[in-house]
């Protein structure tokens, strides 16, 4: 099969996909699974699995003919020669993501299925939502891949949606830089503090982005808002209360340390690279240099609110830095994000 008749299959599958989406709230979780939305998405887990394994199959042992090529004469030419083996390492690689793809969906799939199975609503709204960011996220790269391989004009998709994606990593941030400030509270401290995690729960809770956080941070966030409240209404005269109360705080910094993860977002390492290099030829490159921060370049740097806790006390002033200031985290930046480019930031990696 020609990689056209493929890609006609990966862009039908992407349009159904898009018309599914996991976003529900914790106390009516089931109601955003009827309607036949448990059924849609087990059809699509498999379809996507099917295709895949199928591209597989059609890249592994070579390229497979192009729409409009004809038949190869005897005498090819060295640059005949050359794009044969351009097409071959092309197709190795459309192959390779095919098999990858299809592993982390086939292990969405599993865990989605067993969880239907034990008849656990939270564990299947989250195998739901991971396989939907799975699919799409390997579909999108097949797509891409065998746009590039048929020489076709690429098209511009994201999975994650990048505005909802800035807004809950500045969230997270600041979720995680209201937890830490102060660091470790003084036994005397350990109330107060944990008062003001409930409270910073509490208007997490409220915001119009909470809803579009993954489901497994919701589920942490929810159980940190119900052993705390728990916590504060237990005996103050129990002997285990000081400690208990110790380990719940350690379990809630420790979260919110981990919440930075979601930096790791294809969508958001993308768009992080874009900005700092940006940022970096505006300020350090072209000439003159700039002797105040330009507006623009300070607009582009407040997307990266919740990145790096060095670049977000440089934005959290009340006036911008001197230039100069920003060079060392910006450098340090563009390194890190060059260095996972390909890496973490590759399109199967959620």
């Amino acid at each position: 099969m020609a990689g056209k008749a493929y890609l006609t299959r990966v862009m039908a599958l992407i349009e159904r996909l898009q018309q599914l989406q996991v976003v529900v709230p914790e106390d009516t979780g089931y109601v955003a699974l009827e309607d036949g939305l448990l059924r849609d998405l087990t059809s699509l887990l498999e379809a996507t699995s099917t295709l895949l394994d199928d591209v597989r199959r059609g890249f592994e042992d070579g390229a497979p003919a192009r729409d409009g090529g004809g038949e190869a004469e005897d005498s090819a030419s060295l640059a005949d020669i050359g794009a044969q083996i351009s097409s071959e390492l092309a197709a190795r690689e459309i192959a390779d993501l095919a098999f990858v793809g299809r592993n982390q969906i086939l292990a969405a799939r599993d865990g989605f299925l067993r969880a239907r199975q034990q008849s656990s609503m939270w564990e299947v709204i989250s195998y739901a939502d991971a396989g939907l960011r799975r699919m799409g996220k390997a579909l999108i790269a097949i797509e891409s891949a065998l746009r590039e391989y048929e020489g076709l004009p690429p098209v511009e998709r994201r999975w994650d949606d990048l505005e909802d994606a800035v807004e809950i990593r500045r969230t997270y941030g600041q979720f995680r830089r209201a937890i830490l400030r102060g660091g470790e509270p003084a036994d005397d401290e350990l109330e107060t503090r944990l008062r003001r995690a409930a409270r910073r729960i509490a208007i997490l809770r409220d915001l119009r982005i909470y809803p579009y956080l993954r489901i497994d941070d919701r589920r942490q966030i929810r159980s940190f808002q119900k052993r705390i409240a728990a916590w504060l209404k237990s005996d103050p005269e129990d002997p285990e209360r000081l400690a208990q109360g110790r380990r719940l705080w350690q379990d809630l910094t420790a979260f919110s340390r981990l919440l930075a993860q979601v930096n790791n977002r294809q969508s958001l390492r993308e768009h992080d690279r874009v900005v700092v290099g940006r940022s970096i030829r505006a300020l350090f490159v072209r000439r003159p240099l700039p002797r105040r921060m330009p507006a623009e370049v300070l607009a582009g740097l407040q997307t990266l609110l919740g990145r790096d806790d060095e670049l977000d006390d440089l934005l959290r002033q009340p006036e911008p830095p001197p230039v100069e200031a920003w060079r060392a985290p910006l450098l340090r930046l563009q390194h890190e994000l060059d260095q996972g480019y390909g890496g973490e930031g590759s399109a199967l990696i959620l």
